[in-house]
């Protein structure tokens, strides 16, 4: 029996050739491949998780701050605009009491405390922590390196509006 026009089969007594044993010794080449390529993958697909949730807390952040805001410039006690941003910060799954909260009114007297006056400015700011667990390690690991490059600690969001 032949296997190409004239060249016999390995059963009929013929060595597999040089490259037959090469490729024969690169079975596992494609898992070493794999191995030294996925902490790399799961490095970026975790980055990028950290990042859309700091990005979330941010949002979160700014529109609390925006809604203290509005409450204030109804010429309302601190309490009662407080009470605004803690509810959007609870609702949104962020814990008010992490972070600090502040409450003023800019005005041609300068600045004093809620209510505010007509053509006063109420000025809210809101300030919560993000959490880097992975890439927070790695940052630190670079530190460690001599890199001077810190990831943000608090989410800060100061919103302005002014009281009609």
């Amino acid at each position: 029996m032949k296997a190409n026009e004239g060249e016999p089969l390995e059963s009929e007594g013929r060595r597999p050739s040089v490259s037959g044993h090469r490729l024969a010794r690169r079975e596992g080449q494609s898992l070493v491949e794999f191995a030294l390529v996925l902490p790399i993958l799961l490095l970026i697909i975790v980055g990028i998780l950290e990042f859309g949730i700091a990005f979330r807390t941010y949002q979160v952040v700014t529109n609390a701050a925006r809604e203290g805001a509005r409450t204030a410039v109804l010429r309302v006690e601190q309490p009662q605009a407080d009470s605004v941003v803690i509810r959007y910060l609870q609702s949104a799954g962020l814990n008010p009491n992490d972070g600090t909260r502040g409450f003023n009114c800019e005005g041609s007297s300068g600045s004093s405390p809620l209510p505010c006056e007509t053509g006063d400015i109420a000025s809210v700011t809101v300030s919560q922590p993000v959490n880097f667990v992975l890439i927070g390690a790695v940052f630190r690991l670079i530190q460690g390196l001599g890199a001077d490059f810190e990831p943000p600690e608090f989410v800060t969001s100061v919103s302005q509006m002014r009281t009609e």
